[in-house]
């Protein structure tokens, strides 16, 4: 009986050492997918301050595929107040999204904020 108790609870501590492994490796893609799609957040906003400083009434709106797993929606740019342009990207990898609200002045593009949001 004594043998039995010892298997289950040796056969117990196994499984949850390669249960903890097993998500451990989910963990780390997870943290590499959301610093990918953050990247490529950065990259579709610098894009929209390039065409802002191309054309000022640069309007968005646009879907950029960037590779095979990673792309990025820029929404709509608009006015804020005469002076300021606000916008916001979406970027995606795999299943890790980034989300990021970016106000800039319509003057010289210089950042008035940036930052992460929940939502699109």
């Amino acid at each position: 009986m004594s043998v039995i108790i010892l298997s289950m609870v040796l056969l117990l501590v196994v499984v949850g050492a390669s249960l903890t492994s097993f998500n451990s490796r989910f963990n780390a893609l997870d943290a590499e997918l959301k610093s990918r799609s953050e990247a490529a957040a950065d990259a579709c906003a610098n894009q929209v301050l390039l065409q802002l400083a191309n054309d000022i009434s640069y309007a968005g709106n646009e879907v950029l595929t960037l590779n095979t797993i990673d792309s990025c929606r820029i929404g709509a740019v608009s006015a804020v107040g005469g002076s300021q342009k606000t916008f916001e990207v979406q970027a995606t990898s795999s299943t890790a999204v980034t989300n990021l609200s970016i106000v800039v002045l319509s003057s010289d593009l210089s950042t008035v904020s940036w930052q992460e949001v929940p939502t699109y």
